[in-house]
């Protein structure tokens, strides 16, 4: 909200970042008269970081006030960072996402969303997902890379390795004679 006095003329300008009523980037304006809502960038976080609000008289641009606004960066997280399992072992993830309206995740092993047979699986919903092993297969490459990407913005992303022991049989002796 914005006040202009001493001036017959009332217009006002306003600018987000020096651009007028700013744009996709930068977040927008909205609104008429001396009452502006901003609205962040649904996936882009603008830079300058804190965003400058301008509000200057259209009669005389050097009469101007600022404000600024911080728009949080998206930060995803992902623990444990590494585990060790045998086959069909399972483990517990869990990830969280700020500075995003949309907190929707995103899971993958090896690429695969979700997982497959052969790199393991991933299962459970919301925030926590639980990796099983392979019951035969070694998954390749080993570790398995699970991966927890923001589905809005997939650059904001964490991983997590999990090393799937491989299974060694041996018998001994090879050969007998009775």
């Amino acid at each position: 909200t914005a006040s202009i006095s001493g001036i017959t003329n009332t217009a006002l300008n306003w600018y987000v970042n020096g651009v007028l009523n700013g744009s996709a980037t930068q977040g927008t304006l909205t609104g008429t008269g001396l009452t502006r809502t901003y609205t962040v960038p649904l996936v882009y976080v603008p830079s300058p970081n804190p965003v400058v609000i301008k509000v200057a008289s259209a009669a005389d641009p050097t009469k101007f006030k600022t404000a600024t606004v911080t728009v949080a960066t998206t930060a995803v997280t992902l623990s444990p960072a590494s585990v060790s399992l045998a086959h069909g072992g399972k483990y517990l993830f869990t990830a969280s996402i700020s500075g995003i309206t949309n907190t929707a995740l995103n899971w993958y092993v090896n690429g695969v969303l979700n997982g497959n047979s052969t790199q393991g699986t991933l299962t459970g919903t919301g925030l926590t997902r639980t990796y099983t092993a392979p019951l035969v297969y070694v998954p390749s490459p080993n570790p398995v890379l699970i991966k927890v990407a923001s589905s809005a913005d997939p650059t904001k992303f964490k991983t997590a390795n999990v090393t799937v022991a491989t299974t060694s049989v041996t018998l001994s002796p090879a050969s007998v004679s009775l």
